[in-house]
């Protein structure tokens, strides 16, 4: 196999930045769909609907992070044979369904079993028991397997540098969800049964789709349009696809579980300060899903890189991808200070939660520069395969910001933005001590030229 000639500085900020912006478009239509949920419910639904939509989405939130760490674990994969054009891509595809399929079957049939002591757990004044089983129940059988299909159609499409295929991706989902979600809710009469049950069809209707539209560029894009069973049904390819994927997201999870008690955390301050955080949050996760999007273009590119046998390229890419992480960062903290009013009154009337909305925006929106450059490495880490190491030191990484948590006594927002600044910050110390014997003097190595007689 000849290896792929080295890239300018240039030619890979290019790339990278060719790659990551319809990725970031999906972020940005992926957060307007659950946005679009949560209005139609809270529209048709109530209060009880939007306590409903809030309460139980932190727990599919977990559920969904074992199927998207499946899809990280195909797109990682994909990427290494559309590097080698050996058109093993497909078939890695179809192994990953395998999996995806075998893991609902198993925890989805366990959440059914106890959703009802679930939901008895989240329930709260106000909010019915009986509201959220039903919820979660219609949204596990139905939505969460088409979700993990459309997921892993698009994980290997992106994997194949194929991004404007999850452009398209989110466009339809979100097309069909903002229609369907109030039509269930105000002429079907199904209740807390609509959200999930509008999401499965745009599900089922994308899945169709997006899988013409693979099979049709399968040729050009992946090397070839067949599928060898052998491949799909190899046990030892079912395990990469786990390992590779679930400790990136165990990673994340770690960063969720320390936001939460951030949250709860910052509560403590009072309900206009806690309505101003949640607005602040609101706009810094859409910066950090932009964020996410550019860092998974690196993953696409060091994988492919691999895959070609150029790990010299591949060093590259992160080299030139790190300061480029930062751009976005830079630009959104700059909006954010100068948009920060107008932003906060299009979502609150009253002047104390307008006040600290502002102060929140202006005080958390610093945490985006760690956490921008963090991704990049947990994403170079996972095109490595070298995540299990990774996830060691974040769980290190999150131990000191929860208790510093518990020891700090000073005002709440200050204290979430050194609790989550550190956080990030410690994960990105580790991370970038760890890239030197494990990217640089390991997977990224260049390999010795072999010996001629």
């Amino acid at each position: 196999m000849t290896t792929p000639a080295p890239r300018t500085s240039r030619e890979a900020s290019r790339l990278l930045l060719a790659l990551s912006w319809p990725l970031i478009i999906q972020g940005l239509l992926f957060w307007l769909d659950s946005a679009s949920n949560r209005y139609w419910m809270g529209r048709y639904l109530g209060g009880e609907g939007l306590a409903v939509h809030t309460t139980s989405s932190a727990s599919l939130a977990l559920l969904d992070l074992v199927f998207v760490g499946i899809g990280s674990g195909c797109g990682v994969l994909v990427a290494r044979p559309v590097g080698a054009r050996d058109g093993r891509g497909l078939s890695i595809l179809a192994g990953s369904v395998a999996v995806s399929a075998a893991t609902w079957l198993v925890v989805g049939g366990s959440f059914i079993v106890f959703s009802g002591s679930i939901a008895d757990h989240l329930a709260r004044d106000g909010v019915a028991a009986d509201s959220i089983r039903v919820y979660l129940i219609y949204w596990v059988v139905f939505t969460v397997p088409f979700n993990a299909l459309v997921g892993l159609l698009n994980a290997a499409a992106v994997g194949a540098s194929w991004t404007k295929f999850a452009m398209a991706q989110g466009t339809m989902h979100l097309a069909m969800t903002v229609v369907l979600c109030p039509i269930f809710l105000r002429y079907g009469g199904l209740g807390y049964r609509a959200p999930a049950l509008a999401v499965a069809c745009a599900g089922f209707v994308n899945t169709i789709l997006l899988w013409r539209m693979l099979k049709s560029e399968a040729a050009e894009r992946f090397h070839s349009a067949a599928i060898d069973r052998k491949v799909a049904f190899d046990l030892k390819l079912w395990w990469q696809i786990i390992d590779i994927g679930l400790p990136t997201q165990l990673s994340r999870l770690a960063t969720r579980i320390v936001n939460i008690s951030v949250v709860l955390y910052v509560a403590g301050a009072g309900v206009a300060t806690l309505a101003g955080f949640g607005i602040a949050m609101a706009f810094i996760e859409i910066c950090g899903g932009a964020c996410g999007g550019f860092a998974r273009s690196v993953q696409i590119t060091m994988g492919q890189d691999l895959g070609a046998g150029a790990p010299r390229r591949a060093r590259h890419v992160l080299s030139v991808a790190i300061p480029l992480s930062l751009l976005v960062p830079t630009v959104a903290v700059g909006l954010l200070f100068i948009l920060a009013r107008p932003v906060v009154q299009a979502f609150a009337d009253e002047p104390a939660v307008i006040e600290q909305g502002v102060r929140c925006i202006r005080i958390m929106s610093w945490v985006l520069f760690p956490a921008a450059v963090w991704q990049v490495l947990l994403q170079a880490f996972a095109a490595a395969k070298a995540v299990k190491r990774v996830l060691v030191v974040t769980l290190i990484a999150q131990a000191f910001p929860l208790i510093l948590l518990y020891a700090w006594n000073g005002d709440e927002v200050v204290g979430a933005l050194l609790i989550m600044g550190l956080m990030y910050s410690l994960c990105l110390v580790f991370y970038s001590a760890l890239a030197v014997p494990v990217l640089c003097r390991g997977a990224l190595a260049e390999k010795p030229s072999p010996s001629v007689a």
